[in-house]
């Protein structure tokens, strides 16, 4: 891979990082934001589900921000855009849809199985 497209594929991978980090840390301030407890049932059912539902982000941009991470790492290497299964070069479409990801879409689905 070329120099300029490592740049290219670093640059990106750093904005997704950069917004993914946002979005944990306001999942994580929704998080933490307390519960009035003065509120009516319906009320106390909605905080919960809220708060359920901010858990499950937050540990969903947690797992996506160490892909990233780990997409740098290989870009750093001069492994990204390559499956660590068969060692064949990940179609540019899917990169681009999935800038994280480290497997072609044959051995995705054979994982995936």
């Amino acid at each position: 891979m070329s120099i300029r497209a490592m740049t290219k594929h670093e640059h990106r991978l750093l904005q997704k990082m950069t917004t993914t980090q946002t979005k944990l840390e306001s999942a994580g301030r929704q998080c933490a934001r307390g519960y009035d407890g003065v509120s009516d049932t319906p009320d106390q059912a909605n905080h919960a589900i809220e708060l359920a539902t901010n858990y499950a982000l937050q540990r969903l941009y947690q797992r996506r921000l160490s892909q990233l991470k780990r997409a740098q790492m290989r870009n750093s290497i001069g492994q990204y855009g390559i499956c660590e299964l068969c060692n064949t070069q990940i179609h540019p479409d899917r990169l681009n849809l999935v800038p994280h990801v480290t497997l072609c879409i044959k051995c995705q689905r054979r994982v995936e199985q």
